[in-house]
């Protein structure tokens, strides 16, 4: 016996049945995981004055880097913590949660409006980075404007 075209000795329609099963596989797979990181986890924990508080996604206004520490701004409160930017970016779905600047990650559902090179989320004035704009307004068009 041979490979055929596919591959596979022998039976064609076996091979192509396997191969369409193994495709199915990963998209499963991978919806599982989209899944698990959309709905499971919508908070993180971070320690603050030697106390560890659990901080929803959907509290969250802004975060600001400040040196070796980030400052996450909620509704209430505000939070110093030894994180790094770069880190939470990767903790957060970075559709609600751009980076807007080498300093800054805003939450989308929080911004007030957009004046120019500024955010307003509440009463506070976050700048755009020149490195960041194209992005962000990209981002911020898919939301319709």
């Amino acid at each position: 016996m041979r490979l055929n075209n596919n591959n596979c000795w022998g039976h064609p329609t076996w091979c192509s049945d396997i191969e369409e099963k193994k495709s199915q596989l990963k998209s499963v797979k991978s919806q599982d995981k989209q899944i698990r990181s959309v709905y499971l986890v919508d908070f993180l924990f971070v320690k603050s004055d030697r106390v560890i508080y659990k901080v929803r996604f959907e509290d969250i206004l802004y975060i600001e880097s400040v040196g070796d520490y980030v400052k996450i701004f909620t509704c209430n409160k505000h939070y110093v913590t030894h994180f790094s930017l770069k880190k939470l970016e990767g903790i957060l779905p970075s559709g609600f949660f751009p980076r807007v600047h080498k300093s800054y990650i805003v939450s989308v559902s929080k911004i007030d409006s957009i004046d120019g090179n500024i955010i307003n989320v509440q009463k506070d004035k976050i700048p755009i980075g020149r490195n960041y704009k194209h992005n962000f307004l990209g981002l911020i068009h898919s939301y319709g404007c």
